[in-house]
């Protein structure tokens, strides 16, 4: 078994016991300046081309640059590797040549390029998918917003950008996102697909792949507004296979490319009901339909070799998802695969066989991920990589139609990802690229995991990274990560080195509502958003404090989207604990999302269940926005947001500025042109992170303490896992 990668992640709070590894030494203060203004715009030309790069953002830029090449896709035959290339404001699609020999480096060549600029329309363009349609095709989409050069001012149907004129409160708009597919030849000769379609423009996402058809290189399955279609990529002609069932329908196909699974929505994703058949020409039967935010279930893994079966994963019998086979014959759930394996662990993913839907391994995860291997042949051939690769995980990227040639990505907590060919048959090993160049020769800090336990007794995993050397007590930053229903997972993490490097320990817990450790624990966070899920991000503060590894008048917080809540929150709730905080894409009013996602996006359902609780109501929601608590903060904050975020309109960031403005507190702000929810342009990334640093270095100096009040009544300290 080897180390792997886990999909989804997280976070949680107060007690931390340590899991791996060696302790490490504590925190170590650095020194720098602070970013200055109020209202600092990101220009796309000034603060990147004017002046020469400082020591700190050329730090930053070695961890925080975009990976070398993102969105690998080996062609069928297994001859070249298509990735993204994407630095500053361009997007490449580019193509390796595999056949280079050990020693010799695979060179990219330029397929073609996507650039944005400084116009509305251009400004947010980014190549987000990519893969191949035969050998000599490759198809990609562009994400854009929903005024884009395809289609000039078309919106999708149902969204808009319009203020809520609707009874009760004034809703602030959403920027949604829209996709578009594209294809291209190997000489840069590309086309939109969707040109012709009638409904083209009004479409919002044109991207979602259902299967690539390797043996067929004029046409790819595409699932397009809940229906399931055949797509020409060469003409844009397309026949619908299936239509759309319930609110929404995703498909998916066999190894044969015959769809024969779909899986429906109600309620904007809180019912969910899963189909399947055993041919086309067969009917179709229910396997399951059940509510998925308040019952166990049944949902799809894949195809099994016997058009009979299926894999699915449920908790039905465990609390944590687990994988099984299911008899359409009977409708009955089958044998656990795996069971002994991934006895205490979650299953996460599946490997199987692109020739014939056989399964090859399972990735299952606890506080690590591992690729546990099913298959026998698949298993001898691998076996050797744990050796190859002592200490590191290895992931499959991608393998070839014949299964002969795989792409592996290899890392640990302190290693970068490295991507890797291998050659199954000779058991042959090259070296592609590595994904962070600019971190060679770097030292990285270790990521511990930990336990803790919350003031209500609710014992919570996370990871702990401290700067080598550290000893004693050091300023710390807790990195409550997005969701809620995410987590953190162990493994290499720029953000957090970044951080580390600049002399600072970051915790990341993964508090109740995170995914990953069982249906019970992500039961726990319903109608919490404001309650114990930011209880338990303080208390994670408190058990730093408690086991010796933060002092106690130098711990910051700082979290991205809903993280970015988290933290805005936690300085509300306890303005005794920290000394700083930042978010970046954060909402900051409650009221104003709920209103917003009830009229664009019909999230009624779920937003009552996960961010309202059955008592409290309107006042409730109101003391869990950060905007209308800032008379109690007492720390500095940076606030960054960008422009085109399709989650939390850029109005929540300009609300909490201005409320903390008037209530005279000390806020840094910036804005990033372009900025979705995550930054495309990684210029901008490297400066806001380098401003985060900065923000922090000024404001957890040594010499810049203050006298606070006691943060831990009963803290649960932090303890190393088993």
């Amino acid at each position: 078994m080897s180390t792997e990668e886990r999909e989804p992640r997280f976070l949680a709070a107060a007690a931390l016991v340590l899991i791996g590894s060696l302790w490490l030494g504590g925190c170590a203060a650095g020194t720098g300046d602070s970013p200055g203004g109020d209202e600092v715009p990101a220009s796309d030309d000034v603060p990147f081309t004017s002046a020469p790069a400082s020591e700190a953002s050329s730090l930053a830029s070695s961890f925080l640059s975009n990976p070398e090449y993102q969105e690998l896709a080996l062609s069928p035959d297994g001859t070249r590797l298509a990735a993204i290339r994407s630095h500053g404001s361009v997007d490449q699609l580019v193509v390796l040549d595999l056949g280079a020999s050990e020693g010799e480096s695979a060179v990219p060549r330029e397929i073609l390029r996507e650039r944005r600029g400084d116009r509305s329309l251009d400004a947010s363009r980014a190549i987000v998918m990519l893969g191949w349609s035969g050998d000599d095709t490759l198809v990609y989409g562009i994400e854009t917003a929903m005024r884009s050069r395809e289609d000039g001012v078309a919106r999708a149907r149902g969204r808009s950008e319009r203020l809520m004129t609707a009874h009760g409160p004034r809703g602030i708009g959403s920027r949604a996102r829209k996709t578009r597919l594209y294809s291209t030849n190997l000489e840069g000769r590309f086309r939109y697909v969707g040109k012709r379609w009638q409904d083209g423009p009004t479409s919002q996402f044109q991207h979602e792949v259902i299967d690539w058809l390797p043996d067929d290189p004029d046409h790819v399955l595409l699932s397009f507004e809940g229906k399931a279609l055949r797509v020409n990529v060469k003409n844009g002609g397309r026949l619908t296979l299936e239509s759309a069932k319930d609110e929404a329908s995703t498909w998916a196909a066999d190894h044969a490319g015959k769809i024969r699974a779909g899986i429906s929505s109600r309620g904007f994703d809180r019912h969910i009901a899963l189909r399947a058949r055993r041919s086309e020409r067969d009917p179709w039967q229910v396997v399951s339909d059940y509510d998925a935010y308040l019952e166990p279930g049944i949902w799809f893994a894949g195809f099994s070799p016997e058009p009979s079966k299926l894999f699915v994963f449920s908790d039905l019998e465990t609390d944590r998802a687990s994988l099984f086979e299911y008899d359409l014959a009977s409708q009955t759930l089958g044998a656990r695969v795996a069971a002994e394996e991934t006895r205490r662990a979650e299953v996460v993913s599946l490997i199987q066989s692109p020739r014939d839907d056989r399964l090859l391994a399972v990735v299952a995860c606890r506080n690590r991920c591992e690729r546990v291997d099913v298959d026998a042949t698949f298993a001898a051939r691998f076996e050797p990589l744990s050796a190859a690769f002592p200490d590191r995980s290895v992931s499959v990227v991608e393998g070839s139609r014949d299964e002969s040639r795989w792409i592996l990505s290899v890392s640990s907590d302190v290693a970068a990802p490295e991507i890797w060919r291998f050659d199954a048959p000779s058991g042959e090993l090259v070296k592609l690229f590595s994904n962070h160049p600019g971190l060679a020769g770097r030292e990285l800090a270790p990521m511990l995991t930990v336990r803790y336990r919350a003031r209500d007794g609710l014992e919570i995993e996370g990871y702990l990274t401290r700067p080598s050397g550290a000893e004693g007590p050091g300023p710390c930053i807790v990195l409550p990560h997005d969701g809620p229903e995410d987590r953190d997972d162990w493994g290499f993490d720029p953000v957090v080195q970044h951080l580390v490097a600049r002399g600072f320990s970051g915790f990341q817990p993964n508090y109740r509502g995170s995914t990953g450790s069982g249906r019970e624990f992500a039961a726990r966070g319903h109608g919490e958003w404001g309650g114990a899920i930011v209880r338990d991000v303080v208390d994670a503060a408190r058990s730093l404090v408690a086991s010796g590894f933060a002092d106690r008048d130098r711990i910051g917080i700082y979290g991205e989207g809903y993280g970015g809540y988290l933290a805005l929150q936690a300085l509300v709730e306890a303005p005794e604990i920290f000394a700083a905080g930042a978010s970046f894409g954060a909402p900051t009013d409650l009221k104003l999302m709920l209103s917003d996602d009830r009229r664009f996006l019909g999230r009624e359902a779920v937003d009552e269940l996960l961010v309202s609780s059955a008592s409290g109501g309107e006042a409730r929601i109101a003391a869990a926005s950060p905007v209308n608590g800032v008379e109690r903060i007492r720390t500095p904050i940076l606030i960054g947001h960008g422009p085109e975020n399709p989650r939390f309109h850029e109005k929540h960031a300009s609300a909490m500025i201005d409320a903390l403005q008037d209530a005279g507190r000390t806020i840094v702000s910036v804005r990033y042109p372009g900025a979705t929810e995550a930054f495309l342009d990684d210029r901008h990334r490297i400066d806001f992170h380098t401003r985060l640093a900065d923000f922090f270095e000024l404001h957890l100096a040594a010499d810049r303490r203050e006298a606070r009040l006691d943060p831990d009544p009963d803290p649960a300290v932090l303890r190393r896992h088993p």
